[in-house]
């Protein structure tokens, strides 16, 4: 029958199967399920640090998720907020600004939108994407830094909710 050893610091050591164990091991539980818990005496668990590495990990990446995937709202126009569409925003008006003082000049541009409508990319709204862009990304950022505050301030942050106070995103 095996059994399963942790070191006094709480490290999981393995399990031994009719083998001795090295000396000053403690017999616990089953195996962790995750390698980087430690045993605290009665089961399983993350250290406080961990817990909070990890909740923060989790809040991070619902961050980018919401930055680059979520899109965002001008008008009544949900448009791409990945980093290829961000890219062509900022050249086109790039482009535009720089050739609209030549006399022959006439800026012609459309893009589709998340919900599939095409609309005129003029300089007007070109800046207005752009700073709804930059609106949103920091909601989302700041949203972020507000629940990392509150997680780590939390004594179970593996429990911490951080699905409050975002932006919205197109299609929920």
């Amino acid at each position: 029958m095996t059994k399963y050893y942790a070191d006094a610091s709480g490290n999981y050591l393995g399990g031994f199967d009719g083998a001795t164990p090295p000396a000053g091991a403690i017999e616990v539980s089953l195996a962790p399920t995750d390698a980087s818990q430690k045993w605290n005496g009665s089961a399983w668990g993350f250290s406080l640090a961990d817990a909070k590495a990890m909740m923060w990990k989790k809040i991070h990446d619902e961050r980018e998720r919401r930055k680059f995937t979520g899109g965002f709202l001008v008008g009544t126009l949900w448009f791409d907020s990945d980093l290829n569409s961000r890219a062509d925003y900022i050249a086109m008006l790039s482009r535009a600004t720089r050739l609209a003082s030549l006399p022959t000049f006439v800026f012609h541009a459309a893009w589709k939108t998340m919900s599939g409508v095409t609309t005129p990319m003029t300089v007007a709204n070109l800046v207005l994407i752009e700073d709804k862009a930059f609106a949103n990304d920091k909601l989302i950022h700041d949203n972020a830094e507000a629940h990392k505050v509150a997680m780590e301030a939390s004594p179970t942050p593996l429990s911490y909710d951080y699905s409050t106070g975002w932006p919205a995103m197109y299609g929920g």
